[in-house]
C-alpha cells in the first residue's frame, strides 16, 4: 500500500488519539495542538446579506508554487477573493465577496 506524508500523518494522529483516550489527562490534547478553525465569509455586494461558516481542520492545503516562504503561502491562503461573480437562477449576475 502506497501512502504519502499527508495520509501517514492523519493515520498516525488518529492512532495516537485512540491510545490517548484511555489516559484522562491526555484525552483531547491532540486537538488542542493540531486542530484549527477556518471561517468562510460570503457577503453580497448588492443586498444586505452575509453568510459565515466555521470549519475545523487539522491540515491546510496551501499553494506553494510561486511562493518562496511558508509565510507567503499562508498570506495567499487568507487572501480575500473579490472577483467571484455568480449567476442566479433568473440569469442576473450576482456579485459576492
Amino acid at each position: 500500500m502506497q501512502q504519502d506524508v499527508q495520509e501517514f500523518c492523519l493515520l498516525f494522529l488518529e492512532a495516537l488519539e485512540k491510545k490517548m483516550k484511555d489516559i484522562p489527562e491526555l484525552d483531547g490534547q491532540l486537538n488542542k495542538l493540531f486542530e484549527g478553525k477556518t471561517i468562510t465569509l460570503i457577503k453580497c455586494l448588492d443586498v444586505d446579506y452575509e453568510s459565515k461558516r466555521a470549519e475545523k481542520f487539522v491540515e491546510l492545503q496551501l499553494m506553494v508554487k510561486g511562493c518562496h516562504t511558508i509565510y507567503e503561502s499562508l498570506d495567499l491562503f487568507i487572501t480575500v477573493s473579490n472577483s467571484l461573480v455568480l449567476t442566479n437562477h433568473i440569469g442576473r449576475n450576482t456579485r459576492w465577496r
